[in-house]
């Protein structure tokens, strides 16, 4: 995990943005992806990480967006 994510998931919490952090878990050849790769997604669609490259990435968008809007768990 990225430092970096770890500061602007400390800063959005701190001033009371939501945000989703998105993490690897389980991944399947062929993909450039890796288990515990991270990204953190704002409300404004903004994606700081990296946790795959174009089939993960607007799924990861979709359902954060989803999280933002509706809350709850994923």
């Amino acid at each position: 995990m990225s430092n970096s994510i770890l500061e602007q998931a400390y800063q959005l919490t701190q001033t009371g943005e939501p945000f989703v952090l998105a993490t690897v878990v389980w991944c399947e050849a062929p993909t450039s992806a890796k288990p515990g790769a991270q990204a953190l997604v704002r409300t404004n669609g903004e994606m700081t990480g990296w946790i795959g490259g174009s089939c993960a990435q607007p799924v990861v968008l979709r359902e954060a967006a989803r999280l933002l809007r509706e809350g709850g768990d994923p």
